[in-house]
């Protein structure tokens, strides 16, 4: 039996240089401060870890100069202060990040590849109009004003880049029905236009709503208008911050972790601001979002931007957060950590921190752990400054080609599958290949090579930069010479809701067909599928709209039997008015959605299959 998705809702770039050297980051703590008189720290309820060259002050330039000469000696060369806004001193009486600024300064006149920035760890970024950062007494303007033209930062575009920490938030959704609309005048001029590219059958420009949650041409719509109000808005914090100073202004890295924002692609994001970091990295094994990471270093290539890829030995967090947590040092951890790196090419690297003993997450060396991981750490970062050249080649060469398909996201197609499982198998067999985003799907990236392997993820494709269709792209490719071959995989059907353009004429090009019997030709199929909300693996079929597992409470036990052992749930939705699954179906076969679970208070459901409402159900608590 064939079985296809259903969607269940319950309520240009051109190519950029990378960089030239690597960057092997961490957080840099400089808030300690320590009494040499009284031999006393000023920090509450004491460290966890104690440094093995002893306490020092951080308002000190002496002993920041020998901390960051202890980091360059064992391979570090990118610090970000962890910056709070708080007006600390130093031991003269000025902004101590001056202070971190003049010993880094130092430490570079003696030799070493050094380099100094910000990591905002207070709440002072705007995050959703983001022009407001330049406005006079916010923290972004006065690090503007102070240390933006400071030639130690590290810089993209010859403006300088600082990391910005989760508890700032990060980009929020400001597209309302109204901006769309004019977004969407402005894109398609009459809704007739709109109706043809949409598949819809809209009687005015009133009835169209912003939903990111549809599928197809309408979420991606959806999904470029806000990034285009994000590009917008950034652009006029750029300009408004610029005018001020004269100098170039910090660009920031958001700390997003490693999965497509929002569910929506991998390249809008680097390419709208810098790529992605994760101050905390993962707290799983060394392997985990293996071919996230993998994307993430090889899309921020191809825009000339930074990735940061996660490097850790361990972390113990028993006060500040969830009592507890632990990421133990393991013995070969920080080994894996580091090879899995380097097979990501990666460019640029973050350690949680170089000094923060109060969490327990310092590479520094400690009494604790010794300088084990300080010898661990210059091994690694001297071969990856010795094959440097290599790790900027690879992802963007070679004579086979992978479409990273980006429209997957856009468009909803929830088969990221077939686009990791072609990346994972071919890395697993040590092909050499240039993982291609949307944008450079062109027929001068497409010179030289003899195979491109096209996931359609049962979406097509969408266009490259050029505003080209990327199938008119591939049929040009491979009739250009009887030598090239093109390997696609789950692409729609003539049938399927979606731009003519995004893969059915390729599919008719390469005659294939792949269409479901009429009803009435065939003996209907018989399927039953059980989906258990909460259990582990349910994120296979779950797509938004639901929060964390939870295993606090007891199910209906009218609906689900007198038992004992506790039942794992999630709260649907867990935000917003949606929660949306994936389920299988089978093909000209009626189908009978059933559905039982514990309601908090009265409440109305709408059921929707592929954004059509089926019904309304009512919900009585229970």
């Amino acid at each position: 039996m064939r079985t296809v998705g259903l969607l269940v809702a319950l309520l240009a770039a051109l190519p950029a240089a990378a960089l030239d050297n690597p960057w092997i980051s961490v957080v840099y703590f400089y808030w300690y401060q320590w009494d040499y008189d009284k031999h006393m720290g000023n920090w509450i309820g004491g460290v966890y870890n104690t440094p093995l060259m002893g306490y020092y002050d951080s308002s000190r330039l002496d002993d920041n100069i020998r901390e960051l000469l202890c980091a360059s000696e064992w391979g570090v060369t990118h610090h970000f202060m962890d910056f709070w806004g708080h007006g600390w001193l130093d031991e003269k009486g000025r902004p101590r990040e001056q202070c971190l600024y003049d010993a880094a300064q130092a430490v570079r006149e003696k030799g070493y590849d050094i380099w100094m920035s910000i990591y905002q760890d207070g709440e002072d970024y705007q995050m959703d109009y983001f022009e407001r950062n330049a406005d006079d007494g916010r923290q972004v303007d006065w690090l503007n004003r102070n240390f933006a033209p400071h030639p130690l930062n590290p810089r993209i575009g010859n403006r300088p880049l600082q990391l910005v920490y989760i508890r700032n938030g990060s980009p929020k959704q400001t597209v309302t029905d109204e901006i769309f609309r004019e977004w969407l005048q402005e894109k398609y001029a009459t809704i007739e236009k709109l109706n043809a590219r949409w598949a819809a059958t809209y009687r005015d420009w009133t009835d169209v709503r912003w939903n990111p949650q549809a599928r197809g041409m309408a979420r991606a719509d959806a999904i470029l208008c806000q990034y285009d109000l994000w590009a917008r808005s950034f652009a006029g914090y750029l300009r408004k911050a610029e005018a001020k100073t004269g100098q170039p202004a910090f660009i920031p890295s958001f700390d997003i972790a490693y999965q497509p924002y929002f569910n929506w692609g991998y390249s809008l994001q680097t390419k709208t601001f810098v790529g992605p970091h994760s101050y905390a990295g993962i707290f799983g094994q060394p392997h985990d979002q293996d071919a996230e990471r993998f994307i993430q270093a090889a899309v921020a290539k191809w825009y000339g931007t930074v990735f940061f890829d996660t490097y850790k030995n361990f972390y113990h967090d028993w006060e500040i957060r969830i009592p507890g947590t632990c990421f133990p040092p393991e013995p070969y951890h920080f080994d894996r950590f580091w090879t899995i790196v380097l097979a990501h090419y990666a460019e640029a690297l973050l350690h949680l921190s170089w000094n923060e003993w109060w969490e327990g997450s310092n590479l520094e060396p400690c009494m604790e752990y010794g300088k084990t991981y300080c010898e661990k750490n210059l091994l690694y970062a001297t071969v990856m400054k010795a094959c440097f050249d290599s790790i900027r080649r690879a992802q963007k060469s070679g004579q086979v080609a992978v479409l990273l398909n980006d429209w997957q996201w856009l468009a909803s197609g929830n088969n990221s599958g077939d686009i990791y499982g072609t990346i994972q198998s071919l890395r697993a067999a040590s092909v050499d290949f240039k993982l291609l985003p949307d944008d450079f799907v062109t027929d001068e990236h497409l010179r030289g090579v003899k195979l491109v392997i096209a996931p359609g993820a049962g979406v097509g494709f969408g266009q490259n930069a050029k505003g080209e269709a990327i199938t008119d792209v591939l049929w040009r490719w491979v009739n250009s010479s009887p030598d090239k071959r093109l390997i696609v995989a789950a692409l729609p059907g003539p049938s399927d809701k979606l731009p003519a353009d995004c893969g059915a004429n390729l599919r008719e090009k390469l005659g294939l067909r792949d269409q479901p019997p009429p009803r009435g030709t065939a003996e209907p199929a018989s399927m039953n599928a059980l989906v258990d909300i909460g259990e582990s693996g349910d994120e296979a079929f779950l797509i938004s709209g639901f929060s964390g597992a939870e295993d606090w409470g007891r199910l209906n036990r009218e609906a689900f039997g007198a038992r004992d052992e506790k039942h794992t749930v999630r709260w649907l939705p867990g935000t917003g008015d949606q929660t949306q699954i994936l389920l299988p179906v089978a093909p000209a076969t009626d189908h009978i959605l059933t559905f039982a679970g514990d309601v908090a208070w009265p409440n109305k459901m709408e059921v929707l299959v592929n954004d059509r409402s089926c019904g309304e159900v009512e919900l009585t608590p229970g």
